[in-house]
């Protein structure tokens, strides 16, 4: 068990000044005022000191960090990606890809599988994939080469991978609603 003592404890969309903070396998199982003794037979004492405390952070729209990006589908890419945004408060974050060709983004979805359970730092969710099924009129930062319209032979071994969790997609486009 970790107790963090003497904390402003953002909470509830406020701030609990002076709280202690009881962790147990990753969970907070009690906030109280730091007056309020809690019954611990061995944990481990951070102070805060009176800074900010706050559960971890979730980030459903992450492409990279550090000069690495996800559709680089390397290890180290994704320990540098995971490593930067822990050090920010996430903990936990959807992967996000970018409109790219079928080979690349499939390399990055093998990868994934590969190599985000071994990460450490930060927990990866999973995917987000971020298009290829946009307007050409609204594609944004996407490669417009790459934009298509989505087709039950395209996006159904795409969600042949259990890691797709969140897709962006253009409702207007024909086949983008089934």
């Amino acid at each position: 068990m970790i107790v963090f003592t003497h904390a402003n404890v953002i909470s509830g969309g406020k701030v609990l000044p002076n709280h202690n903070v009881w962790v147990e396998n990753g969970k907070i199982t009690c906030i109280s005022a730091a007056s309020v003794a809690y019954p611990v037979a061995e944990a481990n004492i951070i102070d805060v000191e009176g800074n900010y405390l706050s559960a971890g952070l979730i980030d459903l729209h992450v492409h990279g960090g550090m000069g690495h990006d996800f559709m680089d589908g390397t290890l180290e890419a994704f320990e540098g990606i995971a490593a930067h945004h822990s050090r920010h408060g996430v903990t936990a974050m959807l992967a996000a890809t970018l409109a790219g060709d079928d080979t690349e983004t499939f390399a990055f979805l093998d990868a994934y599988q590969r190599y985000a359970k071994t990460v450490s730092t930060c927990r990866y969710l999973g995917v987000h994939l971020e298009g290829p099924y946009f307007s050409l009129a609204q594609c944004g930062a996407q490669d417009p080469q790459f934009i298509k319209c989505p087709t039950p032979d395209h996006y159904e071994k795409l969600l042949d991978y259990e890691c797709v969790k969140r897709v962006s997609a253009a409702p207007e486009l024909d086949g983008a609603l089934e």
